[in-house]
């Protein structure tokens, strides 16, 4: 059977499925019967490198309230946690102790196990750029964990340097990203102080209304590098898809213009009145959109 790709598509037919099947473990996600307590430190140990393992690979899930003794079979291993333990709390301290921390997500609220007051939590480790994460096994002692369908296995040397060189290279195309992002800005806050909102002078042809050009080769050039890798945030592509447009329109339509700004014509004022509105418009878009852009950017390369 397909394991649930989304937090959300886990239900309890999934969970009670699975487990029918005999199934304890994955390279996608791992059944848990509880955290460790207070004095587990190899427990502790295990859940780390265990976040670890699938933030460094493709992300999984843990689900908290089965019990993973394989003595046990069907249904009874299904015994849940109390609905009143702040499990996120408890849980959160886990993730956030790995180098970098882990980005996690947990669904709410948990699921409710029938005939019982307990419930199952489903935690989604996310696998995101930041990779690879490291653990402190022992005190002085690092590894780097990867998730297989064996389980938690350690990276070789040579996956842990690609991962490396992997994680440097997407660092340099976002900050090389933000970088012409600032450049469209600074272009877009000149034309607003060249351009006047409405004509001015008797001839009332302003240069800057025609003659800026947004330089959008590199963002191209570094948009379809970065996909794979902000595809993710939706949000953050749709900003700069947007700004990519209104520097492209923008661009296109003083193309045009520029071939007729000098033309003698009976509608002429209108015509760069018109000219005026739409290249502030463009401007006041790109200005918009890249700082909000430039925002989320500099969220990832923290």
């Amino acid at each position: 059977m397909d394991v649930p790709h989304a937090l959300n598509e886990w239900t309890l037919d999934i969970i009670e499925e699975i487990i029918s099947k005999g199934i304890f473990e994955t390279d996608a996600f791992d059944f848990k019967k509880c955290l460790p307590v207070k004095d587990d430190d190899q427990g502790k140990k295990r859940l780390r490198k265990t976040i670890a393992a699938f933030a460094n690979s493709g992300g999984g899930f843990l689900v908290y309230g089965i019990d993973d003794d394989k003595r046990i079979s069907g249904k009874d291993r299904m015994i849940g946690m109390d609905i009143a333990y702040d499990f996120p709390a408890c849980f959160g301290n886990y993730p956030a102790s790995c180098q970098p921390s882990v980005e996690w997500n947990f669904l709410n609220p948990p699921i409710r196990i029938r005939n019982k007051g307990n419930v199952l939590h489903i935690c989604e480790i996310k696998s995101t750029w930041k990779r690879p994460h490291v653990i402190e096994e022992d005190r002085g002692v690092f590894i780097f964990p990867k998730r297989t369908n064996k389980g938690n296995e350690d990276m070789t040397y040579f996956e842990i340097k690609s991962a490396f060189q992997e994680a440097e290279y997407r660092r340099t195309k976002l900050a090389l990203l933000i970088s012409e992002i600032e450049h469209l800005i600074m272009s877009a806050n000149r034309l607003l102080e060249n351009v006047p909102a409405t004509i001015t002078s008797p001839d009332g042809t302003a240069h800057w209304a025609w003659a800026t050009r947004y330089s959008t080769m590199l963002l191209d050039m570094v948009l379809g590098d970065a996909y794979t890798f902000i595809s993710e945030n939706p949000e953050l592509w749709k900003l700069l898809c947007q700004i990519r447009e209104s520097a492209s329109y923008s661009n296109a339509i003083c193309e045009a213009f520029s071939n007729v700004v000098y033309i003698a014509m009976d509608n002429r004022e209108s015509i760069i009145q018109n000219q005026y509105y739409r290249v502030r418009g463009s401007a006041t878009i790109i200005i918009e959109s890249s700082q909000k852009a430039i925002d989320s950017l500099k969220k990832l390369l923290k």
